[in-house]
């Protein structure tokens, strides 16, 4: 079962206003099902397991089993995060080259956080961004991760899921059974 839209629209051709709600949740404001993920409880932040992240459908094996991966979605944190160490194997998998010239930054693969087995796929133009040069008229593209290293305990190879993927995923966080929702974000456009 696909967890994106079929039509790939800009984010930037959204209009909707984003909300955050306490003690409930706008069922209106997702599709399909909601996915519960259990929260580690040996850590300080609302991190669930993240099995593995893929491109295009290859797993990057970025998260190995005697190094758990965690990750949490963030509205605080407007881009995506991962341990330094992990964004410079990342970066290596991917044959990323900074400032790659593109045309547009929708056919730079699919990424897919994996957690508990579920795929939850980000189009390339919500983890890249494009530059274009005013003169030339020639694109150049970037991804949208940056690398941080939380330093906390049990926290290590934590991975920080900002807005970029919650413009996609409507996140509910339940603290009566500690579990994060995910489930695909209405939107209008």
């Amino acid at each position: 079962m696909s967890m994106i839209p079929t039509q790939v629209v800009d984010i930037l051709d959204y209009v909707d206003d984003s909300e955050l709600t306490f003690g409930y949740y706008d069922m209106a404001r997702y599709e399909g099902v909601m996915n519960w993920h259990k929260v580690r409880k040996d850590q300080p932040y609302w991190g669930i397991e993240l099995d593995d992240i893929l491109l295009d459908g290859i797993p990057l094996n970025l998260c190995q089993p005697s190094d758990r991966c965690l990750i949490t979605p963030d509205s605080g944190t407007s881009k995506m995060t991962m341990p330094t160490n992990l964004l410079a194997l990342f970066e290596k998998k991917i044959g990323y080259i900074p400032n790659l010239p593109c045309e547009d930054a929708f056919g730079l693969g699919t990424i897919s956080y994996v957690i508990d087995g579920i795929h939850y796929k980000l189009p390339s133009h919500h983890w890249n961004q494009r530059v274009v040069n005013s003169k030339t008229g020639k694109g150049t593209c970037s991804h949208s991760f940056f690398g941080l290293d939380v330093g906390a305990k049990n926290a290590e190879n934590l991975f920080v899921a900002g807005d970029l993927f919650m413009q996609i995923y409507y996140s509910v966080f339940n603290r009566d059974t500690d579990m994060i929702g995910l489930a695909l974000a209405r939107h209008k456009h």
